[in-house]
């Protein structure tokens, strides 16, 4: 899979031809120009003025001396790379003179070098998930080895986005499209990464997914949608009709719901509720057994609340046993990229750590959490919205590190973390 490097200008002189202005096009997600678990870099340059018929590309591979490569017929090269590699280029234009004879411009000033290494390995099974809007595509990536691309299909184009993922089939994952103009939802193996014979449905374009649970412990999940007009949050489950709206529930005026998931292993699915104008954290729990007793009736609100006097710009973004202690805890961010941890130890009141910041944490978002490294507790992952880069943050870990996965792309976005 290619990866881009981001542009930054690279003049030539030039007598005949004029000066080529080359940017390199690659996410590098610092200035030392490293790319983690690629296998490809694209270079490209604006063209030059005089007609050019082509570019001759010269390579120069670990330092070595610049070399014939290619010709590029356009303003751009893709070249291979393996782990280890460090590589820059340089370009000179080609053009007719009035004679029609070719004549070869200046040669461009090196292109920065991009250092080419290994993404880290971890002993865990599954799958990165993700999805490029402009190409479109999903494609999954190695848990064990996130530069290794385990499938990549054709996928939806806008307007249709990804809503979330549940296991609306025993023991598989579904992602779940949503049409943003039509309201229109279509369910997809998340193994093939193909759409599933009659699973499609059809709700308001006024969604926002919270994500799957199994609220009746049958071992399938329903997947949860909160309407963004009216807050009215619905299950919905894949049905001999379809992908249809099974229980709806009405929370608290005003709230949004976080999550939606065992907070203390009981089995019993409890949600999280958000409501930022009032800067508080409530939770609603089962009073009942809803095997046998409408859904719908059975949610209570358990006191005390689980967080108040929170900024109104913080947000949940995600929940996740940070400590290891066998209980959930929830992770918040703020506009600035900080985060911090709400922990929830069984029989003692919630305490709030934030965790250290790092500089470019206002262009990381959260795509999840999950146990990457064996250990008892999750970690926290990442991604960089600007370069695509995805980092693990180890919030049990003294000074809460950053460990960086893999370079996948700046189009390719993070949509799940599982199977």
């Amino acid at each position: 899979m290619t990866t881009l490097w981001p542009p930054r200008a690279w003049a030539a002189a030039a007598a005949t031809l004029t000066a080529i202005a080359i940017a390199v096009v690659a996410e590098a997600a610092s200035a030392n120009q490293i790319l983690i678990g690629v296998n490809s870099v694209r270079f490209a340059w604006t063209a030059a003025s005089g007609g050019p018929t082509g570019y001759q590309v010269y390579r120069s591979l670990n330092g070595g001396a610049l070399a014939p490569y290619s010709v590029a017929l356009g303003t751009g090269v893709e070249i291979s790379v393996a782990p280890g590699d460090q590589i820059a280029i340089a370009v000179v234009a080609v053009a007719k003179d009035s004679s029609g004879r070719l004549r070869a411009g200046p040669m461009s000033p090196l292109s920065e070098r991009i250092w080419a290494t290994p993404s880290p390995k971890f002993p865990v099974t599954g799958s990165w998930v993700l999805r490029c809007a402009t190409c479109p595509a999903l494609a999954r990536r190695s848990l064990t080895d996130a530069s290794v691309v385990r499938a990549q299909a054709p996928a939806l184009a806008a307007p249709w986005r990804v809503l979330g993922r549940a296991a609306l089939v025993f023991g598989r994952k579904q992602i779940v499209w949503h049409n943003t103009q039509t309201g229109e939802l279509a369910l997809w193996d998340e193994g093939t990464l193909a759409p599933i014979p009659g699973g499609v449905g059809l709700g308001s374009p006024a969604m926002r997914g919270v994500g799957g649970a199994d609220f009746n412990r049958d071992g399938i999940e329903e997947f949860v949608i909160q309407r963004t007009d009216t807050g009215v949050v619905s299950l919905w489950s894949l049905t001999p009709n379809g992908f249809e709206r099974t229980v709806s529930l009405t929370g608290p005026p005003g709230a949004r719901l976080a999550a939606a998931r065992d907070m203390n292993g009981d089995g019993r699915i409890e949600l999280l509720w958000q409501n930022s104008a009032a800067g508080t954290l409530d939770s609603w729990t089962l009073k009942g057994d809803p095997r046998t007793t409408p859904l719908s009736t059975l949610y209570e609100s358990v006191k005390p609340r689980l967080a108040a006097g929170v900024a109104p710009d913080a947000i949940v973004a995600s929940t996740g046993d940070y400590d290891g202690d066998g209980y959930v805890d929830v992770l918040w961010r703020f506009p600035s990229g900080g985060l911090g941890i709400t922990y929830l130890p069984k029989g003692k009141p919630p305490s709030f750590v934030p965790l250290p910041a790092v500089a470019g944490d206002a262009n990381r978002i959260v795509v999840g959490s999950l146990n990457i490294d064996g250990v008892r507790d999750d970690e926290i992952a990442l991604q960089d919205w600007t370069t695509g880069r995805i980092s693990i943050l180890n919030p049990s870990a003294s000074g809460a590190p950053r460990t960086n996965v893999v370079d996948p792309g700046s189009a390719w976005k993070v949509i799940g973390i599982g199977s």
